[in-house]
């Protein structure tokens, strides 16, 4: 038997921790998480969820904000939908990095909802600057480029390689406004299931 041996850096450790704490003061936030890994090997150099506590008095916690962030948290993808459309846009070659797309209006309308801009950005934008700018128009623009079928199965292959019966589940609320994370958001009308137990539920489907 060999011992363990962590790749956690203690001195990274404690850097970012103090800068979580400042934050959190600053922000008058209720936790905060930072996680840095390296890229090529994918070791864990620091894991920190805030509020921490001391392990040696953990029996006598009863708070849920104790619970650790990123091993434990559960969140909405938001953004992260946008790499998986430009992903399905290059694979599928219909646009490159350097497609270019003109007259970028600040908001749109999918379905009922009206989707804007975070911030102002530029009219003209190119794959790689939709990316950099995590513009939602750019992407519904990528995506409508792609076509939503091709959109549906790069989707649907992503969710099974996480979930069995992907199909099954998300069948339903695989739309056009789902190109990019809006109306996976709780804050919109309607909240769609986060887990594949929760879609079941809401779609009245067998397990």
């Amino acid at each position: 038997e060999k011992p363990l041996y962590l790749t956690l850096d203690s001195n990274l450790q404690y850097l970012i921790r103090e800068e979580l704490i400042k934050s959190q003061q600053d922000f008058k936030s209720i936790g905060s998480a930072a996680l840095l890994m390296n890229i090529n090997s994918g070791e864990i150099l620091s894991l920190i969820s805030l509020p921490d506590y001391d392990l040696n008095k953990r029996t006598s916690l009863e708070s849920e904000s104790y619970v650790n962030k990123i091993t434990l948290g559960v969140y909405e993808l938001g953004s992260v939908f946008k790499t998986f459309t430009i992903a399905a846009g290059l694979e599928n070659k219909a646009i490159s990095s350097n497609t270019v797309f003109k007259d970028l209006k600040h908001s749109i309308t999918c379905d009922k909802y009206t989707i804007s801009e975070h911030d102002k950005l530029p009219k003209k934008l190119n794959t790689e600057q939709i990316l950099v700018r995590s513009s939602n128009i750019g992407v519904v623009r990528i995506a409508q480029k792609l076509g939503i079928r091709k959109y549906r199965d790069m989707l649907i292959s992503k969710l099974e390689s996480m979930e069995q019966d992907g199909e099954k589940i998300w069948q339903e609320i695989i739309k056009s406004t789902e190109m990019f994370e809006q109306n996976l958001s709780s804050g919109t009308e309607k909240r769609y299931p986060r887990t594949l137990d929760e879609a079941k539920k809401v779609y009245g489907l067998k397990k």
